[in-house]
């Protein structure tokens, strides 16, 4: 693989990286190549595999597939050593101005973490992607993120969650992730008509797909006409078609497994709402974003960034999290009417555009390395 002589080079750590497609994966995906444009070289380090190699080039952007996790869990204390060989070797490598850990909970945190204790003298940025729980609150996570140079978070609720963990005073930046625009748009509902609803992700209970399923009994009870699909994988799923053949609605919900992104997209695109009632403080929620971006209105749990991406009310309807019975008094509320339906579609999608782009996303991190390295400030 040749390296460039880009005028800033940024070694980055993501838990994992495509083909996977979480949330970190997919802003990855589209804002690497753009910050490339900019003069801004990224290379990855990230998490081995089964049938990935150890390292390639993905869309022009350079891999490096490590066993982070296995060797910290390992008995053999010479595979943490091993891998910290194997992460110096990239370092000198790639000879990276910075080092750039998007998520302090990850294996690669306790890498990076060793690397600067050891002297290294490279600086390092950390993104929070997710909101910080207080079991993050472990001396590595709360070191990497005191010593840091600057913290971004991909919401307001994942920097306020850092707070307890930052010195007084340390630079924090908010950088929203940014949604590329899509020729898909919401298809019609009309009064009457059966409503497509849509849980996106891990089939965990975190995630809070129980919850949907139960407030879809209830609504359907007090006379909604509605069909629930779930795409996505996980532990829980045995229990949740469970759930629904209990409450007696295993005919109104569909369990479609894990898609390729452009079946997902698509599914989006034929949904009536997005169904987003987690339990935990996500982070962001990318799903829900992407979803408005074709004018699909949501219902999202009072939980972490959601309610920062849906506007109760105006853009999509926030519910206290936890509770079934809300989550059904809002699917009630969404389809009262086909006007109300399409308006709350329209502005979801109006905020998308206006607060959540693709490009104001690209600026927020071409500032973030500009303001924090300042010794390549005037190259950028």
């Amino acid at each position: 693989m040749t390296i460039a002589s880009p005028r800033l080079r940024i070694l980055a750590f993501s838990p994992l990286y495509l083909p996977f497609l979480g949330g970190i994966e997919i802003l990855l995906r589209t804002l690497l190549p753009a910050l490339r444009q900019r003069g801004i070289e990224i290379a990855v380090v990230t998490e081995c595999a089964e049938g990935l190699a150890s390292r390639e080039e993905m869309d022009g952007t350079r891999v490096y597939r490590l066993p982070l996790s296995g060797a910290v869990r390992s008995r053999n204390a010479l595979e943490p050593l091993r891998v910290m060989q194997q992460l110096r070797a990239i370092v000198a490598e790639e000879r990276p101005d910075a080092l750039h850990l998007h998520s302090v909970a990850q294996a690669a945190a306790y890498y990076v973490e060793r690397l600067l204790s050891q002297g290294s003298a490279l600086p390092y940025l950390v993104s929070l992607h997710g909101a910080l729980e207080t079991e993050d609150q472990l001396q590595v996570v709360r070191g990497l993120l005191g010593r840091a140079r600057a913290v971004s978070g991909v919401s307001q609720a994942c920097l306020d969650s850092a707070a307890p963990f930052l010195p007084t005073g340390s630079a924090r930046q908010l950088i929203y992730n940014g949604i590329p625009d899509t020729d898909l748009r919401c298809a019609p509902w009309r009064q009457g008509e059966t409503a497509r609803l849509l849980c996106v992700g891990r089939l965990q209970l975190e995630k809070g797909y129980d919850l949907a399923i139960t407030a879809l009994a209830i609504a359907v009870a007090r006379g909604f006409d509605g069909r629930l699909a779930i795409i996505g994988r996980g532990e829980q799923e045995l229990n949740f078609r469970a759930l629904a053949a209990r409450l007696g609605i295993a005919d109104r919900v569909d369990f479609l497994g894990e898609l390729a992104p452009s079946l997902v997209a698509r599914e989006m695109a034929r949904a009536h709402a997005l169904i987003a009632p987690s339990r935990l403080r996500e982070g962001f929620g990318l799903v829900v974003a992407e979803a408005g971006r074709m004018g699909v209105p949501a219902i999202v749990a009072d939980t972490g960034g959601l309610s920062e991406v849906v506007i109760d009310g105006r853009s999509g309807l926030v519910v206290p999290r936890e509770d079934a019975d809300a989550l059904a008094d809002a699917l009630l509320r969404l389809f009262r009417s086909e006007g109300h339906w399409r308006d709350l579609g329209t502005k979801a999608r109006e905020r998308i555009v206006t607060v959540f782009g693709h490009d104001a996303c690209v600026e927020g991190y071409v500032r973030f390395y500009a303001d924090h390295l300042g010794e390549k400030r005037r190259a950028l």
